[in-house]
């Protein structure tokens, strides 16, 4: 696809240009998460956790394969009702749903709460 017109015309969803504006999305994301209360402090997250199915598990995979390298804590994804056994406190956990009532995410979710 090399011509940008048949992209345009293929990509029905606009996935191409919402692709293109994952940076801004990320900052505006944890500009945002800056004013939330109820975070864990950074200095004692020893692990994230993204529980998701799907297209919604797929941001999980994202952050591993483009952050996970350069992050000091693992990150791991699930896609599935159980969330990893040792999620605690110190646990930053990341449950997505694009409906907001995936069974698997949900049900995941609240073991996870």
């Amino acid at each position: 696809m090399s011509d940008r017109t048949t992209a345009t015309v293929l990509d029905t969803q606009s996935m191409f240009e919402a692709t293109a504006g994952l940076p801004e999305q990320v900052f505006d994301a944890a500009e945002r998460a800056r004013g939330l209360d109820g975070l864990p402090d950074g200095e004692r997250i020893e692990h994230v956790v993204v529980l998701g199915m799907g297209g919604s598990g797929v941001a999980g995979d994202v952050l591993l394969a483009a952050a996970g390298p350069f992050l000091p804590v693992p990150v791991v994804v699930t896609k599935g009702y159980t969330p990893p056994n040792f999620l605690g406190e110190t646990s930053l956990v990341f449950a997505i749903s694009f409906s907001g009532n995936t069974e698997e995410t949900v049900e995941a979710a609240s073991a996870a709460a």
